[in-house]
């Protein structure tokens, strides 16, 4: 992935969590960023940075990832997440904002839009299902190995290492892993929710991806506002290096006119 160089960074207090921010760019409308899971901000390389070249975008970690504390008395739940990015939007000072969202961070971005559809103009889901049964059967598996036990095998992963270097308590690495666990074995099935979206909608997902290009036109096709992309020879792991094609996609749709929100 390409350099990040931060413009500004800071925090936000929101429902009990101090949550980390970098903000890119200073006009425009304001784009939040939100990372996968049990990683951070420096999932997204230098696409917060390049397209802070033409909105205002802050990039957040969610709870317990990254600079971002966790709180001891709350486990990680899509819904209280959603909560979260509503939370922080108002605390930064917005009535709306344009939410981008990668596999975790996409479900939670779904949640916002979903629970706080007045403050979301725009919804970017990259690599993310709007239903458990939408993900491959070898993630769902590998989800279900996250448990603290298996937070010790984690040590050499870039996961692990980005998280020693930021966590303001490293020694909750265990913690985190098992959280997000529990929250990745959860069942749900948003499709009748997402049917309901009427805000203008962009999927990006790889063509070997964890989400099928079958899943994403079965619940998301028969929106009008919504745009299906299939990025080729493109993974999961891969798929936020392709800085290039993810610009040209998120761009075009961020530029485009509707007849309902602009």
């Amino acid at each position: 992935m390409g350099q990040r160089v931060v413009e500004k960074a800071g925090y936000i207090a929101v429902n009990g969590v101090r949550f980390y921010y970098e903000s890119y760019g200073t006009t425009g409308y304001p784009l939040i960023m939100l990372h996968g899971g049990l990683g951070g901000i420096e999932q997204f390389g230098a696409l917060p940075m390049q397209l802070g070249q033409y909105r205002q975008v802050i990039a957040v970690e969610m709870q317990g990832h990254g600079h971002t504390g966790d709180a001891a008395d709350r486990p990680l739940r899509y819904a209280s997440m959603a909560d979260d990015v509503a939370g922080l939007v108002q605390g930064l000072g917005f009535d709306q904002a344009d939410v981008l969202g990668f596999s975790l961070g996409g479900a939670v971005a779904l949640r916002t839009a979903i629970q706080h559809a007045g403050g979301v103009r725009r919804l970017i889901l990259i690599s993310t299902a709007a239903t458990r049964a939408g993900i491959r059967e070898d993630f769902r598996a590998g989800m279900a190995g996250l448990t603290p036990s298996a937070a010790l095998y984690m040590l050499d992963t870039p996961m692990y290492q980005f998280y020693a270097r930021v966590a303001p308590e490293v020694g909750a690495w265990p913690t985190l892993v098992g959280k997000v666990g529990d929250l990745l074995r959860e069942d749900y099935d948003w499709s009748q929710a997402v049917s309901t979206l009427d805000m203008p909608i962009l999927l990006i997902a790889g063509d070997d991806d964890m989400v099928s290009p079958a899943h994403l036109t079965e619940t998301f096709g028969a929106l009008p506002n919504a745009q299906i992309v299939i990025l080729p020879e493109t993974n999961h792991f891969n798929i936020l290096g392709r800085t290039d094609a993810l610009m040209a996609a998120i761009t075009d749709f961020l530029d485009t006119r509707t007849d309902s929100k602009s």
